[in-house]
């Protein structure tokens, strides 16, 4: 789905059977999985259930009903007022800046900070 304020792409991981969407803003940009912008609302996402694999459990159809649910929720409860959208991609932002800080370990971050 694309309009002028954002993108939303679903998608699965062939490995591991998981769903979900990737939601990208325009202005201010920002871009994050369905789940991260849900954090800004204070949701907490539980793990998939998985199998001795590691696949998920949940049929693709499930998964897509579930991503598509939290889509609609997230439309009304953020994307629909300009100050909720221009917060919540603040925090996006923020978030995977933190997330990014945190996977590429101390030294990196030590690093970047002299920038």
């Amino acid at each position: 789905m694309r309009s002028e304020l954002l993108t939303v792409q679903l998608g699965g991981g062939m490995n591991d059977g998981d769903v979900g969407a990737l939601i990208e803003l325009a202005e201010p940009a920002a871009i994050g999985g369905a789940w991260t912008w849900a954090l800004f609302l204070g949701e907490k996402p539980s793990p998939k259930p998985r199998d001795k694999n590691g696949r998920v459990i949940a049929s693709t159809d499930e998964q897509l009903k579930d991503e598509l649910q939290l889509l609609a929720r997230l439309m009304r409860e953020i994307f629909s007022n300009p100050e909720t959208t221009r917060d919540a991609a603040y925090f996006v932002r923020g978030y995977q800046q933190a997330y990014n800080d945190y996977a590429a370990g101390p030294q990196e971050v030590l690093k970047n900070s002299n920038r």
